[in-house]
């Protein structure tokens, strides 16, 4: 069986064995995720900080222990995200685990790298999806302050804005609102803010729904993004889209 002693003893040598096909041992590490015992977890954290290992497999390792939702990875994640030599997709999976395992410990790592103009774009998104994921007060507002910077490259801001949907928090409305606005605002960006929106619209009471309907119906952006935008309301206030829409028309 898989879960048994011998098993995994034979996984984590399969994991390590530098001659074995590549595609194996990334599965072998998945499979150590998903089992999740002491064992695996000593073995995933091993291969995540040998600096001689392959970099998909120690990238495999960190997306594994992110699976297993360990407190014990968290400080050699954290190790892997700050270190300046380390590649940028063994980087990647350290954020992307930290943002599943949710530890508040990583928050200001993660904050860290999201405002270090020379990292990695993509590790960067990754640290805005991480930050979102763990989806504290704290996170929130460096996601907020990457969406209003107008020095900010827009993939980033891109990926604050879907973060900030993603956590369908009322307190990023009026950056998301500003954005739709923003007529020089690059237009991907201003959709990215759309969907967060209507994201955030789903999560609201049916009074707050009102209130933001009017002040996006108000509005005067992008007719398309606009549209798209309106659409998503109809599609979560059924029969009351009906009523509301009245109600704006006649003000």
């Amino acid at each position: 069986k898989i879960g048994t002693e011998k098993a995994i003893d034979t996984l984590i040598a399969v994991l390590n064995d530098e001659g074995m096909d590549l595609v194996v041992r990334l599965r072998v590490a998945d499979v150590l995720g998903k089992i999740g015992v002491e064992k695996t977890i000593d073995a995933l954290i091993a291969v995540l900080k040998d600096e001689d290992m392959d970099s998909d497999v120690r990238g495999s390792a960190a997306n594994a222990l992110g699976k297993i939702d360990t407190e014990k990875a968290i400080d050699p994640l954290i190790e892997v995200l700050n270190d300046d030599d380390m590649v940028k997709y063994i980087r990647r999976s350290a954020a992307n685990a930290l943002g599943k395992i949710g530890a508040e410990k990583a928050i200001d790592p993660l904050i860290a790298v999201l405002n270090d103009e020379d990292m990695d774009s993509d590790v960067r998104q990754s640290a805005a999806k991480a930050l979102c994921k763990i989806g504290t007060e704290k996170a929130i507002d460096p996601l907020i302050e990457v969406l209003n910077d107008d020095d900010m490259v827009k993939y980033i801001r891109r990926s604050a804005a879907d973060a900030l949907g993603e956590a369908g928090t009322e307190k990023a409305i009026d950056a998301l609102v500003a954005v739709l606005e923003d007529e020089d605002m690059d237009r991907y960006v201003r959709k990215s803010a759309t969907d967060a929106l209507g994201k955030i619209f789903k999560k609201l009471k049916e009074w707050k729904q009102d209130n933001l309907f009017d002040r996006i119906y108000s509005l005067k952006f992008d007719n398309d993004l606009k549209n798209s935008l309106i659409t998503q309301i109809k599609d979560v206030t059924a029969r009351r889209f009906i009523k509301i829409t009245f109600q704006n028309k006649n003000q």
